[in-house]
């Protein structure tokens, strides 16, 4: 045999006796290749071992950064703050591992306030004498006035300001009187009330409501 073919046949096996721990793990995974998490959200890991080695072996989590997502002895993600990174699960035999898992974790800062910017607006208080006899009655919210057949630009300032999606939604409650226009403009259409209402797109619970006051 010449040595160039001994050679090959060393590195054959080399690689051979590297992957069989491997292979004896069987098929070793999270059950979620990544997740998305709120910052301070909780996460429960689970895993998916097949194989004829099944029950044998300790499982060890380690996290690439825990300043952002960090992960308990039993699989639990906690997501700390924003950013990116990745969680392992090691399966380990006689101290040295020979499986290994990997989930992407996402963490995102959510936005917890939303209203509307008053830049360019007539907006007045509720009780605001200015406005207290266009109104057919009396309101809990501040309102905008717009003349009919006007149009105004909308937009929108999330809190905290640097939330991972700031998107917005802009509706109104009577398009015959005032709709939106591409979710940027708001269109007076003739005279009257209706509400109008700004949303974050990152959680549409969080809502910030006007009157909107279209005049003649």
């Amino acid at each position: 045999m010449s040595g160039k073919i001994r050679v090959a046949l060393a590195a054959m096996l080399i690689c051979l006796l590297a992957v069989l721990p491997a292979l004896a793990a069987g098929v070793f995974q999270f059950a979620d290749k990544s997740v998305s998490l709120r910052e301070g959200e909780i996460f429960q890991t689970a895993l998916r071992r097949e194989g004829v080695y099944d029950g044998d072996g300790e499982i060890t989590y380690t996290s690439s950064k825990p300043g952002i997502a960090s992960v308990s002895g039993d699989g639990t993600i906690t997501a700390v703050t924003r950013g990116e990174a990745v969680v392992y699960a090691n399966l380990m035999r006689n101290g040295k591992r020979v499986g290994r898992a990997q989930m992407s974790v996402k963490v995102i800062r959510p936005v917890t306030k939303v209203t509307l910017s008053t830049n360019g607006l007539a907006v007045y208080e509720p009780d605001d004498p200015t406005i207290a006899g266009l109104l057919r009655e009396a309101t809990e919210y501040r309102v905008i006035a717009v003349a009919a057949g006007a149009t105004v630009n909308l937009s929108a300032v999330c809190t905290p300001t640097d939330a991972s999606n700031r998107q917005v939604t802009f509706t109104t409650d009577d398009e015959g009187v005032a709709r939106v226009v591409n979710n940027k403009a708001l269109k007076a259409i003739q005279r009257g009330e209706c509400t109008l209402t700004v949303a974050s797109a990152d959680s549409p619970a969080i809502t910030a409501t006007f009157r909107e006051l279209v005049t003649p």
